[in-house]
Order: C-alpha cells, then sequence, then structure tokens
C-alpha cells in the first residue's frame, strides 16, 4: 500500500520542478517532518489523533490486548466516534472490557453507546445506567433501559439526587424498581439541591433503604455496586469499585 504523501510535504515541493518535486527528494523531506514512528497505535489513539492512526496502520503498528481496550475506553470517554470505528476496523479480532460501553455512558456520548451496541458484543455492566444517571444523561438513561438488559443500582438513582438531576431521579422512580438509599436525599441536602429535596418529602410512598456507611466520607449503596464519595467542598460524586 502507497502511503499517502504529508500535507507538508505536497506544500513545499508544488511549486517545483523538475528534480525537487520528484524523485527521492519530497521522500527524504518526509522522513525529517514525519513524527509518526515516534507515536504508537495507543498514543494516538488516546491522543485524539485520527490522521496519525491511520499513518500507523499502514506501518501495521501493533499494539497490545490491554492497550486496545485501554485506547478504546478513552476514546469513548472523549466520545471520539471515529477513533472508536478505526480502532475496531484496524483489530477486529480484539475483545473489549464492558468498561468501555460504561464510560460513554458516564459521559453521555449516546451515539457512541449506540455504535457499540450495534457492532461490538461486549456489553456493559450495570456502572453504564448508574453513571449515565449520576451526570444527568436522561437521554443514555433511558435508552440503555429500553435496549440493553444490564439494568442498574440504587446508585443511579442516589447520585442522580446527589448531583441534582430532578428529572432523571423522576424517570427512575416511574420507570425502574431499583429505588434508592438514604444516600439519596442526604447528598441532595448536603449539595443544595432543595428541589430534589422536596420532590422526595412529596412522595406518600417514598421508602429508601438504608445506605451503609463506610470510613472516609464515603457511602456504598446497599449492593455495593456504587461507591459516593463526599468531597470537602460538600459536592458529591460517583465512584467505582
Amino acid at each position: 500500500m502507497t502511503m499517502e504523501r504529508m500535507t507538508s510535504v505536497e506544500v513545499v515541493v508544488r511549486d517545483q520542478v523538475g528534480a525537487i518535486a520528484s524523485g527521492l527528494v519530497p521522500e527524504v523531506i518526509e522522513s525529517f517532518l514525519d513524527c509518526s514512528t515516534r507515536w504508537t497505535i495507543q498514543k494516538a489513539a488516546c491522543s485524539g489523533y485520527l490522521s496519525l492512526l491511520k499513518r500507523l496502520g499502514e506501518r501495521n503498528a501493533d499494539i497490545s490486548d490491554h492497550g486496545f481496550d485501554w485506547s478504546m475506553r478513552i476514546a469513548a470517554t472523549e466520545g471520539h466516534l471515529s477513533i472508536v470505528q478505526w480502532l475496531t476496523a484496524y483489530r477486529p479480532e480484539m475483545k473489549i472490557s464492558a468498561r468501555v460501553m460504561d464510560a460513554a455512558a458516564l459521559r453521555g456520548h449516546l451515539e457512541v453507546v449506540k455504535w457499540l451496541h450495534k457492532n461490538r458484543s461486549e456489553g456493559c455492566s450495570v456502572h453504564a445506567m448508574d453513571s449515565a444517571a449520576a451526570g444527568g444523561h436522561l437521554d443514555v438513561v433511558k435508552w440503555l433501559h429500553e435496549n440493553r438488559s444490564e439494568g442498574c443500582t440504587t446508585g443511579a438513582m442516589d447520585t442522580a439526587a446527589a448531583g441534582g438531576h430532578l428529572a432523571t431521579v423522576q424517570w427512575l422512580w416511574t420507570n425502574r424498581s431499583e429505588g434508592c438509599t438514604t444516600v439519596a436525599v442526604d447528598f441532595a441536602i448536603y449539595n443544595g439541591h432543595f428541589p430534589v429535596v422536596k420532590w422526595f418529602s412529596e412522595l406518600a410512598d417514598f421508602q429508601p433503604r438504608r445506605a451503609k456507611h463506610t470510613e472516609g466520607g464515603s457511602t456504598s449503596n446497599s449492593n455495593g455496586n456504587a461507591l459516593i464519595k463526599k468531597h470537602p467542598n460538600g459536592q458529591a460524586t460517583l465512584a467505582f469499585e
């Protein structure tokens, strides 16, 4: 396969004639300018450089199983669908972990979630819906509910409440059966999300599960799948085990 000449080289030689514009001169110039040999597939993918990935791919650059999974996870986290697609096409035999789709859901990248669902078989875990809810990404939560079977934990509503995402809390309460723990109200109060607190207080049948408290200002839900960490500024965030 003939590699496409770098744009910078084309600029240098386009107005030249004779030997400078042909033969080995452009290739020599390119050898000095091309830094892709100092890059790896993993580094280029994690940096979001698709054009560099293509150059490395033309050289059949190698990547480890761990590096492939990590690259896919970072690309999914950043919403770089084109990188996810390129990596899959480049090494279709390599497997990834469920954390890749989880990562896309965490940041609300629904198109990446949909593509992984359609084109890969590894799926996701309960962390996908939990973390999407934590970020208030209701479109992702709804899509996972309708198209995936992993479900969520009480951490979904707990962290949605902690983040003040009332619409997400209301949807989970109506459409899911996991419910929440006392963390939902506690952290909504800590973080000053009083519309969420008010909504909970007006529920006639509101009976949250008792949360299990741990040392260090952290609280885990009753299923032990999610960890909510309270920071010195009073904000609560979701952390995975």
